[in-house]
């Protein structure tokens, strides 16, 4: 799968850390599992300001194995997507036709923000 992606909103953080490109980050710059913000859009470094995006349809990075069929993903503590969650509690719902066969694949992924 290509990185291409449909981002309907990029803002930007400050890197707490390195960021890298295509995983979930938080509003406090860092890769996470929870409280995601969003989608970087490029690798940055500590300090910088790094392009988020934060609605629309991305292509992240998978943790693993994401089946076709999976409908909702979370993310693990790199920030990769990975299989689980439900409507409430995920990083997004992976488009229809997508699939990782491992780790370090792209999937297009719906972000569904959550309060």
């Amino acid at each position: 799968m290509s990185k291409q992606g449909i981002s309907l909103l990029t803002l930007k953080v400050i890197a707490a850390g390195a960021l890298v490109a295509n995983r979930a980050v938080t509003a406090a710059g860092a890769h996470a599992a929870t409280d995601i913000y969003g989608v970087t859009a490029a690798p940055g470094a500590t300090g910088e300001a790094v392009p988020v995006d934060v609605v629309g349809a991305v292509a992240i990075e998978s943790g693993g194995a994401i089946p076709a069929g999976t409908k909702y993903v979370i993310a693990d503590a790199q920030g990769r997507a990975i299989v689980g969650g439900t409507v409430d509690a995920c990083l997004g719902k992976v488009v229809p036709g997508q699939s990782a066969g491992g780790a370090g694949e792209y999937v297009q992924v719906l972000l569904t923000p959550t309060v």
